[in-house]
């Protein structure tokens, strides 16, 4: 059973379980992530700044702005309530079903987004932060919440929160072809990617051995690269190398020697698909594994043992 990332909301807060894990995070190391997580949680608008005071703010500072919050909330409530009543004359039953709809799908995008935030500030916490780093790009804040605000599954919050704090730690790391790509994938494709982790050469390649050549895993690659996460019919080169040489497949070390160029075929990995590997931890395939110090002898190389 997978853990679950949403939390149960506070009583008394509007910002729900969201707050505790703001509240504990040390956004001073980190000042560029405390206007992306608020744009993930509430938006653009003049409610950012406040909102931006809420996570980093203490005590009645907190308070304060959190009622500020709240009343602009109230404000658009009842702007939504008059427009409400002039459209009702029209078709009750309409405006009725509209309301119920439009609050439905909002809430559900509310409780993705600030599952998606929580998780990106925990992930935050593990790892060294530079205090000089910018928030990410406005443009690439808004593509990148319009897509995760659908995340309902714990593995699609877990994956765009990692998404979101790569790009607060380092600004660029992740294209926008790279939100495309992660759009569109569904649990099955994700569930490929996952796998196919413990195929790929040197974070940037999967070297065709025979059991790419036909049946299911042929099949995987071919769904792989009508998503554009890697394109097959390459060729790959390897320069002559000298001396010892270090060959990773998933998360093996080989170590080889050869003295002539190796080329094999091979599906090369999109600049998406090289991205997106970063936050998906690598595995073996003890089979794959075992192919590609075939196919790499092969070619000519001698595997080494481990030094």
């Amino acid at each position: 059973m997978p853990e679950d990332y949403t939390n149960a909301p506070e009583a008394g807060s509007p910002l729900g379980g969201l707050s505790a894990t703001i509240s504990s995070f040390d956004w001073l190391k980190l000042p560029g992530a405390a206007r992306a997580i608020a744009r993930v949680v509430i938006g653009a608008g003049e409610a950012v700044s406040s909102w931006t005071d809420v996570i980093t703010a203490k005590g009645e500072q907190a308070a304060q702005t959190i009622r500020d919050t709240t009343h602009a909330r109230s404000r658009a409530l009842t702007a939504m309530t008059e427009a409400a009543i002039r459209n009702a004359k029209k078709d009750p039953a309409l405006v009725t079903r509209a309301i119920h709809y439009l609050v439905d799908e909002q809430i559900s995008k509310q409780e993705n987004r600030e599952a998606v935030a929580a998780e990106a500030v925990r992930v935050l916490e593990e790892f060294p932060s530079n205090p000089a780093t910018p928030s990410p790009d406005d443009d690439w804040l808004n593509i990148f919440i319009a897509q995760a605000e659908k995340a309902s599954s714990d593995r699609a919050r877990k994956h765009w929160a990692r998404i979101l704090a790569g790009e607060i730690k380092n600004p660029g790391s992740f294209s926008l072809m790279t939100i495309n790509l992660l759009a569109v994938i569904d649990q099955r494709l994700a569930q490929i990617i996952e796998q196919a982790r413990g195929w790929i050469v040197q974070d940037d390649h999967i070297a065709i051995t025979k059991s790419f050549r036909k049946g299911d895993l042929y099949s995987k690659l071919l769904a792989l690269d009508a998503i554009g996460f890697l394109r097959m019919g390459s060729a790959k080169f390897i320069p002559a190398p000298k001396g010892q040489v270090i060959y990773y497949v998933g998360n093996r070390t080989i170590f080889y020697s050869c003295d002539r160029e190796i080329t094999y075929h091979a599906a090369i990995l999109t600049l998406a698909g090289r991205e997106l590997i970063k936050i998906i931890p690598a595995v073996t395939d003890d089979t794959i594994v075992a192919e590609a110090v075939e196919l790499m002898v092969s070619r000519g190389a001698t595997a080494l043992p481990r030094p």
